[in-house]
């Protein structure tokens, strides 16, 4: 059960990351995304390499998809270590 508990975290910390991102989050979510920040640092850093990567992208940008998909990869291999 506390798996289930904390991958329902995991996801609304990436559903209000995403909002940040997109600019649509409201000063209560991004306050939420801070302190869910501050409690676990391992989506602390997580989340320090998607805000790199939506930073550094552009429209057209084949190597920055690329770099994505292997963030992506990485990121799901520390998931899978962990478990």
């Amino acid at each position: 059960m506390a798996i289930v508990r904390w991958k329902m975290k995991e996801d609304y910390l990436l559903l209000l990351l995403t909002r940040k991102l997109a600019g649509e989050a409201s000063s209560a979510e991004l306050a939420v995304l801070a302190q869910l920040l501050e409690q676990h640092a391992d989506m602390d850093s997580k989340a320090g390499i998607i805000m790199a990567y939506w930073e550094n992208k552009t429209e057209d940008d084949d190597e920055g998809a690329d770099a994505f998909k292997k963030i992506a990869r990485r990121l799901n291999r520390k998931d899978n270590n962990r478990n």
